[in-house]
């Protein structure tokens, strides 16, 4: 898979005006960043991990320290949370949502989407839902 890229090559859209205004309010930069980052994707992992035991078809692969890849057996469906430091955010790709981009928010601690500043964990939440048993607990 290339940098920015979905499955299938689909393009992940650069940031516009509007995706940029929400995201020039309080980024995250720098160490920081990275921190965030790391803390992120350690309750995703941990959030997926857990889900395991009732959904045994569920497949957590992590092929690098920044990205992780779910997959659910028996179907196409998979899910693709990944950092990317060049541009100071998180890409996540789910079979609902499509390919989002977010940004750490310094105001709140939170992961917000570019466009229109909704939480990662939320859509995240909704979108796992839909495809396994179980609550997940994500604690972003």
């Amino acid at each position: 898979m290339q940098p920015g890229y979905g499955w299938g090559g689909k393009s992940l859209a650069s940031a516009s005006m509007t995706e940029k205004k929400v995201a020039d309010r309080s980024a995250v930069l720098g160490e920081d960043f990275r921190a965030g980052a790391k803390d992120a994707l350690e309750k995703v992992r941990r959030g997926f991990s857990e889900l395991q035991a009732d959904n045994p078809s569920l497949q957590l692969n992590s092929p690098s320290d920044w990205e992780i890849e779910v997959h659910l057996a028996n179907t196409d469906n998979r899910f693709l949370v990944q950092i990317d430091f060049d541009k100071n955010e998180l890409i996540f790709v789910s079979p609902e949502s499509g390919g989002r981009t977010y940004f750490l928010d310094a105001e709140s601690g939170r992961w917000r989407d570019r466009t229109d500043g909704h939480g990662f964990d939320g859509l995240l939440t909704r979108d796992v839902m839909r495809h396994c048993y179980g609550v997940p607990n994500f604690m972003l």
